[in-house]
């Protein structure tokens, strides 16, 4: 098993975080967001570090994002939110935050 590496940073230097929760978006409506995003040329855009997409207890999916710098999360969603709309999903604000500490493994 490989080491783990735990990053802590002062709040001005890390990447920013987003958990957006989503209204009438089941799995089906993930996968055709993501084939109409890599074929808008937005599948990893700029500044993205990781993403994770969660299914909920209703169903419906959750994206949780992180990006470096923090500022390219501001950008990130000009391109998918009217795509994501288009599709139906229940489009719900972001909750935005720094990261504090990343453990990789």
């Amino acid at each position: 098993m490989p080491a783990l590496l735990t990053t802590s940073c002062p709040v001005m230097t890390c990447p920013g975080a987003a958990r957006r929760p989503f209204g009438n978006f089941p799995p089906t409506t993930y996968d055709r967001a993501i084939a109409t995003l890599e074929a808008a040329g937005h599948g990893a855009p700029a500044g993205y570090i990781n993403h994770i997409a969660l299914t909920v207890h209703d169903g419906n999916m959750q994206i949780f994002g992180t990006w470096e710098p923090a500022e390219a999360l501001e950008a990130s969603g000009l391109v998918p939110m009217p795509i994501l709309g288009s599709l139906g999903a229940g489009l719900v604000p972001p909750a935005i935050a720094t990261v504090y500490s990343l453990v990789e493994g």
